[in-house]
């Protein structure tokens, strides 16, 4: 019996879809955009900066276990963030043997820079779509995102 090819039975093309996403990581990476997004961060400084500005006490050994790096490579990202002057050490409130994180001005405004680059963009691409598409698009990236970050939290529980 031949099973008729419907949307969900259809063969996927994995390598064309790995490569936009790549394609994508790469386009709103800090190296993307023509550098325009984060100045002098890599990805992982750009997210831990991130991460840490929405948090309040954050510890330091948190960014490691939210990027997946080792405690060392996490380290060397938050001694980069400092020296940077992005964001601040200090000793928790709540527990005098935990060093916390906080963000500072001139971490806040390069935050503020890059996702007002990123605004213009999307606002840029978005506009070339239609109403039904844009909505598709925007909630199909929230989805997979969502999706995604599922599947690596799932990753290190294995």
């Amino acid at each position: 019996m031949i099973q008729k090819m419907t949307p969900s039975t259809k063969e996927i093309d994995f390598q064309t879809l790995s490569r936009s996403l790549l394609d994508i990581a790469w386009s709103f990476g800090p190296k993307g955009l023509d550098s325009a997004c984060c100045k002098d961060l890599g990805i992982a400084e750009f997210l831990a900066l991130d991460d840490i500005s929405r948090t309040i006490d954050y510890p330091v050994h948190q960014v490691g276990s939210t990027l997946g790096f080792t405690k060392s490579g996490a380290t060397r990202i938050v001694n980069r963030l400092v020296t940077k002057g992005y964001v601040s050490k200090r000793t928790s409130g709540h527990d005098g043997r935990v060093c916390c994180l906080d963000v500072t001005d001139r971490g806040r405004e390069i935050l503020s820079e890059a996702y007002a680059n990123y605004e213009t963009i999307l606002r840029r691409i978005f506009a070339g779509l239609d109403s039904t598409k844009r909505d598709a698009l925007r909630e199909s990236l929230i989805q997979f995102s969502t999706l995604l970050m599922q599947e690596g939290s799932q990753e290190g529980n294995r």
